[in-house]
């Protein structure tokens, strides 16, 4: 069985139903203390398991998401689908605290700034809202880190 315990059979109660299992495995590292704002030169998916943090947020409106230093599991409301950072290499992304996605786009650096003592910052926004639930898709604005910094990180 993987770290998040996949395969384990899941009963759910009905709070449950209406919030995504979301399993966080902090990684063990000093406290960050410095911030990078990723470069908005293209758009990538943020592949969104759980839309609660967005409630009341207006497609198109521009907002920040921060990279989490963590192994995080999630399992979407939306479609039952189920990912985690471990399995696939992603990071993952919290709004307002609050993890809710994916993004396999500039992962690997990403990561180092983080291991590097970065919080990582990400604009974003909501191109539209899909289905009966109204789920967000939402868009990050990725960028590639700047050479001198890269070059330091290890």
């Amino acid at each position: 069985m993987g770290l998040f315990g996949f395969g384990k059979k899941k009963q759910e109660s009905a709070q449950q139903q209406q919030l995504p299992p979301i399993m966080v495995a902090p990684w063990q590292m000093p406290p960050a203390t410095k911030v990078y704002r990723l470069p908005a030169e293209h758009e990538s998916n943020i592949y969104t398991y759980n839309g609660t943090p967005f409630k009341g947020v207006p497609a198109n409106t521009r907002f920040v998401v921060t990279a989490m230093p963590a192994e995080v599991r999630m399992e979407s409301i939306y479609n039952g689908s189920a990912s985690a950072t471990v399995d696939r290499g992603d990071v993952a992304y919290a709004f307002n605290g609050q993890p809710f996605g994916f993004a396999s786009s500039h992962a690997e650096a990403v990561r180092k700034l983080m291991q590097n003592g970065y919080i990582v910052e990400v604009e974003a926004y909501i191109s539209g809202y899909d289905g009966e639930l109204g789920f967000p898709k939402v868009r990050g604005l990725f960028g590639f880190v700047d050479d001198d910094l890269y070059k330091t990180l290890q």
